[in-house]
């Protein structure tokens, strides 16, 4: 049997669609949920990274710095939380982590503060010589 639809006008197919998709994402939540946000501003001499890890105490939290590789890593404890049968669980009992390449920086002059729940990483720029800049042949 051939249905007509209209251009832009969702049909029963598109609605039943809409449904199983809106199910599994309720019932596969954790498969959905992104790692933690950051943002990485230019403040002149040094790169400043902010990450958002709220539930985080300072303790749980790792910086790792290899290959010019910056690690953050964020490990929340899994004893005590399961209270029952979760409905929806969005917020993850393992650990998670994300990684930055860091080329530039100084690396000796890195540190990190953790307050409010917001990882401050400031990343101090290699200084280039005294800063005069040279020229560039083009071969």
């Amino acid at each position: 049997m051939f249905r007509k639809t209209t251009p832009m006008a969702p049909s029963e197919d598109y609605l039943y669609a809409l449904y199983d998709n809106f199910a599994q994402n309720f019932r596969n939540s954790s498969k959905v949920m992104p790692d933690f946000r950051a943002d990485i501003l230019d403040d002149g001499d040094a790169y400043v990274l902010e990450a958002d890890l709220p539930g985080f105490k300072k303790d749980q939290i790792k910086l790792e710095l290899k290959n010019h590789t910056l690690t953050i890593t964020a490990m929340r404890p899994a004893e005590g939380r399961a209270r029952g049968i979760y409905v929806l669980q969005e917020r993850r009992m393992n650990s998670f982590s994300r990684s930055f390449e860091i080329t530039g920086t100084d690396e000796e002059k890195i540190h990190a503060a953790f307050e409010d729940g917001v990882l401050r990483v400031t990343l101090p720029k290699l200084l280039s010589g005294d800063g005069a800049g040279r020229q560039i042949e083009i071969l």
